[in-house]
């Protein structure tokens, strides 16, 4: 995600990133940045062209745990 695109055009990751299942992994870290110009190259390499199947319909704990925040915050909605 480009969190600081007006400012930066690098794309970063947060605590999770996904890696597909028969890729090579990228090393363990909190925080990960990938150059813009590079993102062609890193897709080829480490992307999935199943990602919406493989991380939304299959069960994982990032999904429950995005499943219960929604949940959550629907209740907050309806109930406040």
């Amino acid at each position: 995600v480009q969190w600081l695109w007006p400012l930066s055009r690098d794309h970063f990751s947060f605590l999770y990133l996904y890696q597909p299942p028969g890729k090579p992994s990228l090393p363990k870290k909190y925080f990960y940045r990938f150059p813009h110009d590079q993102m062609a190259e890193l897709d080829a390499q480490y992307g999935d062209p199943n990602w919406i199947h493989n991380m939304y319909v299959k069960l994982h704990p990032f999904a429950l745990v995005e499943l219960a925040v929604f949940c959550v915050a629907v209740a907050i909605l309806i109930f406040v």
